[in-house]
């Protein structure tokens, strides 16, 4: 019995993917830090959790629409693609011509 393997294809790199990930880490990492170190106030650490989840969401919007409006190519985990009834996977341009001609 031969076991034979497919190459495995290589992601294209995002610089600016690694960029926000790296921001989001690090903002999350600085507020844990500033919270163990001393008693932070409510306004302080909404502050803190502020500033985490904006990072955050510019990470899942370069995910979702980063490259022309279409989804990084370099994400962890696939986008799903709005399917027709035939089962034909479709650009969101290709669908709106067939739903509103």
């Amino acid at each position: 019995m031969v076991c034979t393997l497919n190459p495995m294809t290589t992601k294209p790199l995002c610089e600016e993917l690694n960029k926000l990930n790296a921001d989001a880490i690090a903002a999350f990492a600085e507020a844990k830090r500033i919270r163990r170190q001393r008693d932070v106030s409510f306004h302080e650490d909404a502050e803190l959790s502020r500033d985490g989840h904006r990072r955050i969401d510019a990470l899942v919007k370069h995910l979702l629409a980063g490259h022309d409006g279409e989804p990084c190519p370099n994400g962890d985990r696939p986008i799903v693609r709005v399917t027709t009834p035939a089962g034909i996977k479709t650009s969101r341009e290709n669908l709106n011509a067939t739903l509103f001609p």
